[in-house]
C-alpha cells in the first residue's frame, strides 16, 4: 500500500497498527500528557535557556531501555506464537518433504498473526494507556530538568 503521506511503501498490518496505536493514544489521554508536559517544559526550563552539561545522556539511555521494554511487550505475543507455527512447519517439512510449506505456511502465518493481534489488543491498549502514557511525561521531564 503507498502512503500518500511519506510517499512510502508500507504493509496493511503496519497501517493498521499505526492507525490502532494513534487512536488508543488519543483514547488513553496522552495528547493531554504531551501537551501537560509541553507546557510544563517552559516551567522547567525557560525558553532559550537549556543548557545541557546534566545528565542528558543518562536520561536518554533510560528512555531507550524503557522503549525498547514496552516494545517487547508488545511484541511478544505475535513473535512467540509464529515462532511456533515457524517450528511446527519445520517439523512438517522435515517429515513430508513433497508439500511446499512455503505455499501453505504464508497464509497461515497471516491468519494466525492477525488473529493473535486482535486477542492481544485489549493487553495492548492497558499496556498503552498504564505504562507508556505516563512513561512518555516522566521521561521528558527527567531530559528537561537534565538539561537546566
Amino acid at each position: 500500500i503507498l502512503n500518500p503521506i511519506s510517499e512510502q511503501q508500507s504493509s496493511a498490518l503496519g497501517q493498521l497498527m499505526y492507525q490502532l496505536g494513534m487512536t488508543i493514544f488519543l483514547i488513553a489521554g496522552g495528547h493531554i500528557y504531551l501537551l501537560g508536559t509541553l507546557t510544563s517544559s517552559f516551567n522547567t526550563v525557560a525558553a532559550g535557556g537549556a543548557h545541557f552539561g546534566g545528565d542528558v545522556s543518562g536520561s536518554f539511555i533510560s528512555i531507550v531501555g524503557q522503549m525498547f521494554v514496552l516494545a517487547f511487550k508488545i511484541a511478544a505475543p505475535a513473535a512467540a506464537v509464529l515462532m511456533i507455527m515457524d517450528i511446527a512447519f519445520g517439523i512438517v517439512a522435515r517429515t513430508m518433504p513433497q508439500m511446499n510449506v512455503f505455499i501453505v505456511g504464508m497464509p497461515a502465518k497471516i491468519i494466525l498473526g492477525l488473529m493473535t493481534v486482535s486477542l492481544a489488543l485489549p493487553v495492548l491498549a492497558l499496556v498503552v494507556s498504564d505504562q507508556m502514557i505516563p512513561m512518555i511525561g516522566d521521561a521528558a521531564k527527567a531530559v528537561l530538568a537534565a538539561a537546566r
